[in-house]
């Protein structure tokens, strides 16, 4: 196992540099810069004076100049400071990074929690009730956009029903309450596990009905086993095995829905983060939020292989 994890840290070194290149450029190949929303067009700047901020910050630089001195800071560590307040990158991304894990991880364990058991029961009583309504509920939760089911969820439940607030972590002028900051957080968490709990649903559905049908699962019920340990012990636990992949990628996937679930609700995570660095072209906390995002696929995925050996003894990593 040690090998193993050893031999994908080296493999993912090629990868996140690839990733990193191929943003830099995507960045940069925007027109205009961050100069140009710091100068006031009204203000009689002169194209020199222009110029001369452009030269302060660097941006008159070759493209793979500029990203050769980005990659050697941040193999130190140092992921630059922002162009708008002088900020480290690293410091804005580590204070806003806990409200995200708090927003994710609430949505992976909602989605974990209704959607792997929604499946289970949806394969064991296929085609009743049940697994038909299951189903539309899945594929609605698939195709309907994130910010359709937000401001939907908002109109609903916050403007109509008046159980939930509207935006932020917590109530104006009050102090940090964990019974507040769950008020806050139920909407939001809500809204981003859906699409996580119709895909885990679906897949763990589809993975239960080919699993239940094979002759291992006929032969645990004809030693007389009950019907709870034959699907809990024999079946879900080598079903699991494609669910683990797809839970591994959603990892990544949640970050990204944040991004349009944090706007949506102010929630003052990643996902707003992004969202102001993009419309004031802050090109270093826009790598510094894409370099974590890679970083966060490669675990994922990594988790993913390693929980496996814990779902399957047979597989064996060398």
């Amino acid at each position: 196992m040690h090998r193993y994890i050893l031999r994908r840290l080296l493999t993912a070194v090629p990868i996140v540099l690839g990733i990193t290149l191929m943003t830099f450029l995507i960045i940069n190949a925007a027109p205009g810069d961050p100069v140009d929303l710091m100068v006031d067009p009204m203000s009689g700047a002169t194209r020199e004076s222009i110029q001369g901020r452009r030269e302060a910050l660097g941006l008159n630089k070759p493209l793979l100049v500029r990203y050769v001195l980005w990659l050697k800071e941040a193999g130190q560590g140092n992921l630059g400071y922002s162009l708008v307040n002088q900020q480290p990158v690293l410091s804005r991304i580590a204070h806003r990074l806990l409200p995200t894990i708090q927003l994710t991880g609430s949505a992976l364990m909602l989605g974990i929690l209704v959607g792997i058991p929604l499946g289970v029961m949806s394969a064991v009583r296929q085609h009743s009730l049940l697994d038909h309504l299951a189903t539309l509920l899945a594929f609605l939760g698939v195709s309907s956009p994130t910010f359709f089911l937000g401001m939907g969820a908002i109109y609903l439940f916050s403007l109509r029903l008046d159980l939930f607030p509207t935006a932020g972590m917590q109530s104006l002028g009050s102090t940090f309450s964990l019974s507040d900051r769950l008020h806050h957080l139920v909407l939001p968490a809500l809204v981003l596990s859906l699409n996580t709990a119709a895909s885990l649903m679906r897949h763990t559905r589809s993975c239960m009905l080919d699993v239940i049908r094979q002759d291992y699962v006929r032969a645990a019920r004809a030693k007389g086993l009950t019907e709870r340990r034959v699907l809990l012990k024999h079946a879900l636990q080598n079903a699991l095995l494609p669910v683990i992949t797809i839970l591994g990628l959603n990892v990544p996937r949640l970050f990204a829905g944040a991004v349009i679930t944090e706007q949506i609700f102010q929630w003052p995570g990643i996902g707003m983060l992004t969202i102001q660095a993009v419309a004031s072209r802050d090109y270093p906390v826009l790598m510094g939020v894409n370099f974590f995002t890679a970083i966060l696929v490669f675990v994922g995925s990594l988790l993913a292989d390693i929980c496996y050996s814990f779902a399957d003894p047979r597989i064996v990593y060398r």
